[in-house]
């Protein structure tokens, strides 16, 4: 909680969180376990994960817990897009695709199949996308 309150700028009481415990056994010394939490409320859990940008260039990290099978596809699409360009949202894997317009597309993958070349506009023809799912933005 010390944490939320002084890196994330968030006041939030103990109350809000479900569960909270450390994964796996002791690690060597210097290195933390991962906590795992859960809050009672997805407002809760909104406001922690919209403040995490502000954990950048600290030893902190905050991240979704994913299915094994959503951790691969996400993995692989780092892989493929970089860092900058994917993250995961409510755990849906969201990657910022290029438009040959110079346009940014948000695609949402759902399976590896999904993952788009890397350079390749998501609207060409050997691409499949369910648009369902596609938020275009032009650049800023």
């Amino acid at each position: 909680m010390k944490i939320l309150k002084e890196r994330l700028k968030l006041n939030l009481s103990e109350e809000v969180v479900s569960r909270c415990h450390r994964l796996g056994g002791r690690q060597a010394e210097g290195r933390s376990r991962p906590i795992i939490m859960k809050f009672y409320s997805y407002r809760h859990r909104s406001a922690v994960f919209g403040a995490k940008k502000l954990l950048k260039d600290s030893p902190f990290s905050l991240s979704e817990f994913l299915t094994i099978n959503r951790m691969r596809i996400f993995r692989r699409a780092k892989d493929v897009h970089g860092m900058r360009n994917c993250w995961t949202s409510d755990g849906k894997i969201c990657i910022r695709v290029r438009r040959d317009n110079g346009t940014f597309e948000r695609v949402v993958v759902r399976r590896m199949d999904d993952i788009p070349p890397a350079g390749e506009d998501p609207n060409s023809s050997t691409f499949s996308l369910d648009t369902r799912f596609v938020n275009t933005r032009p650049r800023t």
